[in-house]
């Protein structure tokens, strides 16, 4: 991520290494952003579930009141 001027850009560099060189597949362009699409569904479900434990536990009496 850069400073450009108080905004901020996100660049994908995958595939891209000088000390490891070229894959024999070559470069593969926005490869992080396949990796990422393919685990927001996972993580949709997840937030999802923390969602729905947390409007239970708001919606349930304290177990003794004081």
């Amino acid at each position: 991520m850069s400073n450009c001027g108080g905004k901020h850009a996100c660049v994908d560099l995958t595939g891209v290494s000088p000390l490891a060189g070229l894959r024999k597949s070559g470069f593969v362009a926005g490869q992080a952003i396949r990796k990422a699409e393919s685990k927001k569904g996972k993580i949709l479900e997840e937030i999802k579930k923390n969602q729905e434990m947390w409007e239970r536990l708001l919606e349930e009496p304290p177990s003794s009141e004081q």
